[in-house]
């Protein structure tokens, strides 16, 4: 990936993403977008990054903080990944979620996510579940379905993640998961202390 979006929302008084990211800031690598004290909802962020970028980048994908795109083939790059047969005309290439629970931990403790959740839940419906990544010059003004998984598949060419062509209803479920080329581990629970905090 060459270059990552912040929409920084928080508080005027708030901590500050330059706070942690600032020499990938210096470097170019990190842009933040000044959103400090917005009330946007995430799909706002979305339309907007979409509107900006559409002249800057040619693909994008939305991901959560618990969010990681993993491929199978570890010397495969994004770039690899975007040449593959099949992807040439697609608009939306969707990837499914392979989503790791708590693995029986109850408490917080400041390891990785990846040192801490190291067996996926292959069994989990959430797995059914996909994110986007959009060929972002065939957008002028996009609307996402509810959840931010894709955009509106009215006037897209969509792909599952392994390059055929996909036709499905507005709603985010694929169906089987197809782990071939990648997937994104989703961290959605993480220990019990941490998902009462969550919710």
């Amino acid at each position: 990936v060459e270059k990552f979006y912040f929409a920084e929302d928080n508080e005027p008084d708030g901590e500050r993403i330059a706070d942690v990211l600032q020499d990938y800031i210096d470097k170019g690598i990190v842009v933040v977008i000044n959103a400090i004290g917005k009330k946007w909802e995430f799909l706002q962020y979305y339309e907007m990054a979409l509107r900006r970028l559409k002249n800057v980048c040619e693909w994008i994908i939305y991901f959560d903080v618990d969010e990681f795109l993993e491929f199978t083939n570890k010397s495969m790059t994004i770039k690899d990944y975007l040449t593959l047969d099949g992807f040439d005309k697609c608009e939306v290439i969707k990837i499914h979620w392979l989503v790791y629970c708590d693995n029986d931990l109850v408490h917080y403790d400041n390891r990785p996510l990846e040192e801490r959740f190291t067996k996926p839940d292959y069994n989990n419906n959430g797995n059914k579940f996909h994110k986007s990544i959009v060929r972002v010059k065939d957008y002028n003004i996009t609307m996402w379905d509810f959840s931010g998984h894709q955009p509106n598949e009215s006037y897209t060419y969509s792909c599952d993640a392994t390059g055929h062509y996909y036709k499905m209803p507005r709603r985010e479920i694929l169906g089987s998961p197809n782990y071939k080329y990648c997937y994104i581990k989703h961290y959605n629970m993480k220990t019990a202390e941490e998902y009462l905090m969550k919710i």
